[in-house]
């Protein structure tokens, strides 16, 4: 009888073709890890109370006390009145943050509907491509004089994720940090 209550009970868990841990599960867990958590380790580590504009809430939410600036809305009803009165534009993104003071933005590039919002001001300094798909991270300085301290964050966090965990760190020229 406990066989058949075993033999009755997984199939209600877990797919038994792919095994108790799916393959797609794992890669997921694996996913969040290499990008969402590292995130949220990075703005712990350098701009533990901050405010930091994101726009994938997550791990930085639960792992951070940042004040956390939700570019697409989920997290913060500014976005959502302005998107009801008009279009959201990067002018927007400028006015209503302009109150917290954000350092600086992390944003995930392979998301179309932000990269229209990132204001042109903001200095972009490293992007992060994430294993094992490559997806892009920026990392823009909000406020111009920050750009120095914000690319020598990255490089000091994501230089040994390059050869440990297959990231690949796009560090923006120091000609172009000042320009």
């Amino acid at each position: 009888i406990p066989a058949v209550l075993v033999a009755s009970v997984v199939p209600m868990i877990a797919d038994v073709r792919e095994g108790v841990f799916p393959d797609a599960e794992i890669e997921g867990m694996r996913n969040t890890y290499l990008e969402e958590y590292q995130t949220a380790e990075f703005i712990r580590r350098y701009y533990p109370r901050d405010a930091v504009i994101v726009n994938d809430l997550g791990a930085v939410t639960y792992y951070t006390e940042a004040r956390i600036l939700d570019l697409g809305g989920l997290g913060d009803i500014e976005p959502l009145v302005i998107m009801r009165r008009t279009a959201y534009t990067s002018r927007d993104v400028v006015a209503w943050t302009a109150r917290y003071e954000p350092s600086i933005a992390i944003i995930q590039l392979n998301w179309s509907v932000v990269r229209p919002l990132i204001p042109p001001e903001w200095v972009r300094v490293a992007i992060v491509e994430v294993p094992p798909h490559r997806h892009p991270v920026g990392f823009f300085a909000v406020k111009p004089e920050q750009s120095w301290t914000l690319r020598a964050s990255v490089a000091q966090y994501f230089g040994p994720l390059v050869r440990t965990r297959g990231y690949r760190v796009r560090l923006r020229r120091p000609e172009m940090v000042d320009a």
